[in-house]
């Protein structure tokens, strides 16, 4: 018993010591109850911590159960040695890399001060930034271990006063992204239809499909929105057996006949389509059809400028049947894409300032159209495989898509031709009118390997 009361009291003492060590005004020489802490901590860390990762600029580490300031002090041990302060936020432990079911820390590491996290904006929970003026020896003590700084939390509270948004996330930001997987903020009591298409597009980047599954609204690293970029079909997730909440795999519907409708009901309904072939043909053509305006303005056509945006409000007019859209659209911009290919490739045409401005503003949608083509071309490509593979069965489960691509497909070869050629042209005339390309599209337009 009595051995148990002395350990009790020298916790206590040693904490008494950290929370003094955090007021104090003046930090000069390291106490001998400190040193201790230190030798103390340095063991624990060997026992109770296990890093994943870490370089000059972070550290990611699992911890025991309760044993936080451990990761803290290993967190600052591992900054210091580069001189710099380490930052724990309060989104740090959702990195969803597992070991032994704990889930890794993230600390980033820095010489300046940080308030929240670049990515997520969540806010600084732990950090043993301290003003550098306070140190009688900074080179010594300056980023040593400590509890967060009454210093440090004044900071913190006047930057909340200042500004309360300024540690809330950005909606449909895009956390971390590879050839799997997308990680998406969302947005809650929403069907998320802006980060569904910013997934679709990802994955259509590695001729993939999306799948987002029930419950992965939090999946996502920082508690975000997890997609999965696959090449396979699936109706629950192969791990935990829940049910699929978005898809654009031709082959799920194939199966699911009446999921489509119900998962693409507001994107169907924004066009009066009936299959994602129409959709994202109608999807391509509304941004193809805008691009081709602005690049008509650009170019002081405006009589002909306002066609095209007439014929983006008459597709999203319900009042017209899906193949009358498809008829007129098909013709304007067969006629439009070839007009305008002769007024790119003629070099003695010198844009205006207000000129360059449109063409400026048509790269966006001209990119975007290009994005909506390659999931054209996917959805056409996977249904057609499997008319091959299962014949007249095939035939009839995928009637849906069938009668979409016999009232599309007259025109999706000379709408993919036309379109890519002009896109191409677009970009490569840009750089020699001095047109500004702000996201270098560009450049992400090859990757997309049209």
């Amino acid at each position: 018993m009595n051995k148990k009361i002395t350990i009790l009291i020298v916790l206590i003492i040693q904490l008494l010591f950290l929370e003094a060590h955090s007021k104090s005004k003046i930090y000069s020489e390291i106490s001998n109850e400190e040193k201790n802490f230190i030798l103390k901590k340095q063991k624990q860390i060997k026992n109770d911590t296990k890093t994943h990762k870490s370089d000059t600029n972070s550290i990611i580490a699992w911890v025991r159960p309760g044993k936080i300031t451990v990761l803290d002090f290993l967190a600052a041990k591992h900054c210091a040695e580069n001189k710099k302060f380490a930052f724990r936020f309060k989104d740090s432990g959702k990195t969803r890399l597992f070991y032994q079911n704990l889930e890794a820390y993230f600390y980033q590491c820095s010489k300046n001060l940080i308030l929240k996290d670049s990515v997520s904006n969540s806010i600084v929970i732990w950090t043993n930034y301290e003003d550098q003026s306070l140190f009688k020896f900074p080179d010594k003590h300056l980023f040593l271990y400590r509890k967060t700084t009454n210093t440090y939390k004044k900071i913190l509270k006047d930057a909340k006063k200042k500004d309360p948004s300024l540690f809330k996330p950005e909606i449909y930001k895009v956390y971390f992204k590879d050839k799997d997987s997308i990680h998406i903020m969302g947005k809650k009591i929403s069907n998320n239809i802006p980060a569904r298409k910013i997934a679709a597009d990802h994955c259509a980047r590695y001729k993939k499909n999306v799948y987002y599954f029930e419950e992965d609204y939090y999946s996502g690293i920082k508690a975000s929105m997890l997609f999965y970029c696959t090449d396979k079909t699936f109706f629950s997730h192969p791990k935990t057996g829940k049910s699929v909440r978005y898809t654009n795999d031709s082959a799920y519907f194939i199966e699911k006949k009446n999921a489509q409708n119900k998962m693409f009901k507001e994107e169907f309904e924004k066009y009066g389509a009936k299959s994602l072939i129409s959709y994202y043909f109608f999807e391509a053509s509304n941004e193809y059809l805008t691009t081709l305006e602005l690049l008509y303005r650009a170019y002081d056509l405006n009589l002909k400028a306002d066609e095209f945006k007439a014929q983006i409000e008459y597709n999203k007019n319900s009042k017209y049947s899906e193949s009358e859209k498809l008829k007129s659209t098909r013709s304007l911009l067969d006629k439009g894409s070839v007009e305008m290919q002769v007024k790119l490739t003629d070099a003695s045409l010198v844009l205006s300032d207000l000129g360059r401005g449109y063409y400026e503003q048509s790269l966006p949608y001209a990119f975007s159209a290009a994005q909506n083509t390659v999931q054209l071309i996917i959805t056409f490509q996977n249904v057609t495989q499997d008319i091959k593979s299962s014949g007249a069965k095939g035939l009839l489960k995928n009637f849906g898509e069938i009668s979409g691509i016999f009232t599309t497909l007259p025109q999706i070869n000379t709408f993919v031709k036309n379109m890519n050629s002009t896109i191409k042209l677009v970009f490569s005339g840009a750089k020699s009118k001095n047109v500004k390309d702000k996201g270098n599209l560009n450049k992400a337009l090859n990757e997309l390997n049209l």
